[in-house]
């Protein structure tokens, strides 16, 4: 539940932010999840997998759907493979099961895209910062949710 106590921490958090109307929206989107249930340990792994893809499409601008079909275009597949690198990394889902999430993707998809964006962290400073980036939105909502 969106609770006074929440809107208060939220409000804390945003004073030492700098953050954008976009990253804003984000962040609500994510809280209005959370407010179905009565605290973040209620939250359910699979809102924790629909976090991260809210974030990630809030960022590139995607919808859900876009996320999680078929589409093999860059502007898709790119944050597609974001999304299963963060799942990979912060949740405690099976390949098998982000790659179900993610429009029915096999194990060897999950692991193959993860791992890519993973080696492009290394050489790469622009997919690093896109990655602190969006971790970083996570986070934020994360905080806003403890109380």
């Amino acid at each position: 539940m969106l609770t006074v106590e929440k809107i208060e921490r939220f409000n804390e958090l945003l004073k030492t932010c700098v953050i954008s109307i976009d990253e804003y929206v984000t962040i609500i989107n994510a809280l209005y999840i959370n407010s179905k249930d009565n605290s973040m340990d209620d939250v359910n792994e699979q809102n924790s997998l629909e976090r991260i893809a809210i974030v990630i499409c809030e960022h590139f601008n995607l919808t859900l759907d876009q996320l999680k079909s078929k589409n093999r275009s860059s502007n898709v597949s790119r944050p597609r493979q974001i999304a299963m690198y963060l799942m990979r990394q912060y949740t405690e889902f099976s390949e098998s099961e982000i790659g179900e999430f993610l429009g029915g993707r096999d194990v060897a998809t999950v692991i193959h895209c993860s791992d890519k964006i993973e080696r492009e962290m290394v050489d790469d400073e622009m997919t690093k910062e896109l990655i602190k980036a969006v971790t970083k939105k996570l986070s934020f909502i994360e905080k806003a949710n403890e109380t």
